[in-house]
């Protein structure tokens, strides 16, 4: 089962860092906005509806995954733009 757990987890971010940069590529996101309302992915319908199926949970915890993801992949696009043309001046 921890083979299963693994594997799952490794496809996971694969899937997370793919989308990522699918969907960067078609729209600018907020980073920060994404940030902060990943948590809220969670914490709103445990707190509204009554959630007592797990399945329902994990899927929340997936997509609450995938943003985070995302945020750090949108970053690493930031760094990495900035680092180019801090590359430019300096030549």
């Amino acid at each position: 089962m921890k083979l299963f757990y693994g594997i799952a987890f490794i496809a996971l971010m694969l899937v997370g860092v793919k989308l990522s940069n699918i969907i960067t590529k078609r729209f600018r996101i907020n980073r920060w906005l994404l940030a902060l309302s990943a948590p809220l992915v969670i914490m709103v319908p445990m707190i509204v509806f009554d959630i007592k199926n797990p399945w329902i949970l994990n899927l929340l915890i997936v997509i609450f995954s995938i943003m985070c993801i995302m945020f750090f992949e949108i970053s690493k696009g930031i760094m990495e733009k900035r680092e180019k043309e801090l590359k430019k001046y300096r030549k």
